[in-house]
């Protein structure tokens, strides 16, 4: 779940020249700056450590020579580029070490976007250290939608000395493609409810791309093997709008939804998209599944996930744990019978990781010696584990590069051939690109981690863009910051600037998931408060433990479905909210994100009788008509019930 550190880039003119350039300038070095040892087109942060070398080439007559005896100095070379937002790319470029030497990763190449000089994110893959001859430095990445500009980076990681050489860089467009669908309908695995007798979905097509028309396309929608159903013939105007297709009282068994795209004039088929619909048995009850408000249910019943990712389970620890309102956790180690009927008997459910069975993971188990290894294995363990009550879900990737897309689908259909009884979760520390990994996961998260480094805001933007990615179809379970970022520092003065969360921040940022849209919490980590650190366990614990006891003390509100009336409301953009109707009362749900503070107003379309906080203060608020207001200080959290 830790993830790697955004690269400090410095914004003076001295420092960085923003080029308009769709691809990258100069990538074998070739070019000469004048008067200058640098490269043509290329800028280092700090002069001395980067320049032009005519002595080391992989091919032509240069590449870019980085010599650096002190560890201490950290300095990048850039070059900044105006790539096409929303696509995605591959980035491809060589390095060479020679005694490189550093706490980290080494040598290698990295790619961020930035809305004028916001960062919005980027990719910093693993770095080559040693003495290692031209080795590939290659990763798919995709630019924000509203990025404008994006900076190149060859650099050694913090604290590396040594020497290193760059070449051949290149940046390619990959082809989005023609037709991209969404199944709207059943959104759960395309498993149809009794009373279903449509499925929804959404077409998009990509014609500029591709030089088409959209009014000289035809879509063509059929349904495997119902002989019931008659195809549906559409115009390409109305991609990128929903579309309902009847299919009628189903019986049980597997089908599939088609569609084709064609050129009206020559008949040809274009592109296809498929999707698989199931009508289970009558009475099916699965141990855990998601129902169509996104809510998990366990044994049939709703369940909020309030949980913490661990190490690995014992009974120690198990002990302090279940003395709390934690209903869950995720051991990052794989664990084994004994340790589940363990968390079994302290009546915890257990996410179970499957994130490092993969030859790509630097902590794969050492029966993965190879990719063909990852299916048999995948299964095997899947099989073994799939009816132990103790599992709540799989845990399919944490974090993953863009380039594991595919693998990770197949990955996902290898657990849910195994076991359709539990959801797959992914998680990720780029939200926006969730949705570029939609085939791979039941359930989407983001991991923002803002505290003593991002505004605490971020917690709640990344909500937002989870729910946004999953179209509002899927549940989002999010991991809050739960830990000192001190504990990942590399030096004492980079430790000194960091901090755990307190309590107001732990809860803020909780209310604001959930305020969001998040039907889940796992924290991120139990283990991490049981570490060497500037508070001790108890410290951390504690408030942690009082966060989730107020949120257990309002689970079943959180959980209702019951149709809430429509509420308004006036604030600042710090206030997060959201309603919920639970026996009859309103509640309202409110979060400064601790960005700012000050009055927030709530308006309904009939007259307030009583409006009183119910979140330990109780405090009585006298309604104006139709509305109420109230005072919040920064990361202050108000539950309101509201009597109509």
């Amino acid at each position: 779940m830790f993830r790697s550190l955004k690269l400090i880039v410095f914004f003076t003119f001295l420092s960085c020249v923003c080029h308009a350039a769709p691809t990258v300038e100069n990538p074998g070095f070739e070019a000469a700056e004048k008067n200058s040892v640098m490269p043509a087109s290329w800028k280092a942060t700090v002069p001395g450590i980067y320049s032009r070398n005519t002595a080391v080439a992989r091919s032509g007559r240069a590449s870019l020579k980085f010599v650096n005896s002190d560890p201490a100095k950290y300095v990048l070379a850039t070059q900044w580029l105006h790539l096409k937002p929303g696509r995605m790319y591959e980035l491809k470029g060589w390095v060479k070490t020679e005694n490189v030497t550093g706490p980290t990763g080494g040598i290698t190449i990295g790619l961020e976007s930035y809305r004028d000089k916001v960062y919005l994110g980027g990719t910093h893959p693993g770095g080559i250290k040693g003495t290692q001859d031209w080795t590939p430095i290659t990763f798919r990445f995709n630019v924000p939608g509203d990025a404008t500009t994006q900076c190149l980076v060859c650099y050694a990681s913090k604290g590396a000395s040594g020497t290193a050489w760059f070449d051949d860089l290149s940046i390619t467009p990959l082809s989005l493609p023609l037709l991209q669908g969404t199944l709207l309908q059943p959104a759960y695995r395309g498993q149809l409810a009794e009373g279903d007798r449509s499925v929804r979905f959404r077409l998009d097509l990509n014609t500029k791309e591709y030089g088409l028309r959209p009014e000289n396309l035809k879509i063509t929608v059929s349904f495997s093997p119902a002989d019931k159903t008659r195809p549906l013939e559409l115009s390409g105007n109305q991609a990128g709008r929903p579309i309902e297709f009847q299919v009628g009282a189903l019986p049980v068994g597997n089908y599939k939804l088609n569609v084709s795209v064609s050129d009206r004039r020559g008949g040809k088929a274009l592109a296809t998209w498929t999707r698989d619909i199931e009508r289970p048995a009558a009475g099916y009850k699965p141990g855990a599944t998601i129902d169509e408000h996104r809510r998990l249910l366990v044994d049939g019943k709703p369940v909020f996930p309030l949980g913490m990712y661990w190490d690995r389970i014992n009974e120690e620890d198990l002990k302090i744990y279940a003395d709390s309102k934690f209903n869950c956790l995720l051991p990052y180690r794989v664990p084994t019978d004994k340790e589940l009927d363990m968390a079994q008997r302290y009546g915890l459910k257990v996410i179970y990781s499957l994130k490092d069975f993969m030859v790509d993971s630097q902590w794969r188990p050492s029966f993965i010696k190879s990719e063909a290894d990852e299916e048999p294995n995948i299964r095997k363990y899947v099989r073994h584990f799939r009816n132990h009550p103790a599992v709540l879900a799989w845990y399919i990737a944490d974090e993953p590069k863009l380039e594991l897309r595919d693998l990770l689908a197949r990955h996902y259909e290898w657990i849910k051939a195994e076991d359709p009884n539990h959801p797959v979760w992914m998680v990720h520390c780029h939200p926006k690109e969730l949705g570029v990994f939609a085939e791979a996961y039941d359930i989407a998260g983001a991991d923002p981690y803002p505290i003593s480094k991002k505004p605490y805001s971020e917690v709640s933007d990344w909500t937002r863009i989870a729910h946004d990615q999953v179209n509002g179809l899927r549940p989002v379970w999010m991991v809050p910051q739960a830990f000192d970022w001190g504990l990942y520092e590399k030096t004492e003065e980079e430790k000194k600037k960091r901090r755990h969360p307190t309590y107001e921040e732990l809860r803020s940022m909780s209310w604001q998931c959930i305020c969001e849209g998040a039907t889940g919490l796992v924290y991120f980590s139990y283990y991490c408060m049981k570490r060497p650190a500037r508070l001790s366990f108890a410290e951390q614990w504690e408030p942690m433990k009082k966060v989730a006891a107020e949120i257990d003390a309002v689970k079943e509100i959180l959980l209702s479905v019951e149709p809430v009336p429509e509420v308004t409301a006036r604030g600042g953009a710090w206030l997060h909210w959201i309603a919920k109707k639970y026996n009859g009362k309103l509640y309202i749900m409110a979060v400064s994100d601790g960005e700012g503070e000050g009055e927030a107003t709530f308006t309904l379309k009939k007259a307030i009788k009583s409006v009183k906080t119910v979140n330990g203060s109780d405090r009585t608020i006298v309604p104006t008509g139709s509305g109420f207001s109230d005072n919040f200080k920064k990361h202050d959290v108000n539950i309101y019930e509201i009597e109509m």
